[in-house]
């Protein structure tokens, strides 16, 4: 099975030098959405937006996909839990 490496930008860049097998590219694709979804998860306190990238390398260091994950919140009456609110 070929090997991909998923390198991280989420405002620290992260290179993979490990890499996982997957055995094709809708396997990269789902492996790189669940990736950025369990990153942002644990991003969840900064608030405001919050941008993820994956880009995916093949095992010649070639990159085959790309995928960005970005949430974008506000609080739209701060005085329910927004910041200072109670």
């Amino acid at each position: 099975m070929p090997r991909y490496f998923f390198d991280i930008q989420d405002g620290i860049d992260v290179r993979d030098d490990q890499g996982i097998e997957l055995p094709d590219m809708i396997a990269v694709r789902a492996e790189a959405h669940r990736a950025l979804a369990e990153l942002v998860s644990h991003q969840s306190q900064r608030g405001g937006a919050v941008q993820i990238r994956a880009d995916v390398r093949d095992g010649e260091g070639e990159r085959v996909l790309t995928a960005t994950l970005l949430i974008v919140s506000e609080f739209l009456d701060e005085g329910r839990d927004g910041p200072g609110g109670h």
